[in-house]
């Protein structure tokens, strides 16, 4: 069993939120290949730092996390969905403040 991480844009399909069809057919396109064979899915490693920014913000993060949730549960109910965890580097404060960030507007958008 494995733990993936539905993770990375191409460069032709950002900004996210502009192609939010692309990314729900890439995440049920996953979730039928390996159905069964996860214990769980994360919806991105680490967003709270580069690439990750400046493409995107805690907005299209839970846009995007919002959009697996729903087809990730199309395809396998029972199976845990995860929000990519922000990382804390003590060095880089910025990091520390989008983890903070990510985590109030996951907090506050649900999904």
């Amino acid at each position: 069993m494995v733990l993936p991480i539905l993770n990375w844009i191409p460069s032709w399909a950002k900004p996210a939120t502009e192609h939010l069809d692309e990314w729900r057919a890439f995440v049920r396109a996953a979730a039928e290949r390996y159905r069964g064979r996860v214990v769980a899915w994360e919806v991105w490693n680490e967003p709270n730092l580069r690439p990750w920014y400046p493409h995107g913000d805690v907005a299209v993060y839970v846009a995007m996390l919002r959009v697996a949730n729903e087809e990730l549960r199309a395809v396998d109910p029972g199976v845990p969905i995860c929000s990519g965890g922000p990382v804390r580097r003590a060095r880089r404060r910025c990091a520390r403040r989008r983890g903070l960030s990510l985590l109030r507007g996951v907090s506050a958008g649900d999904p």
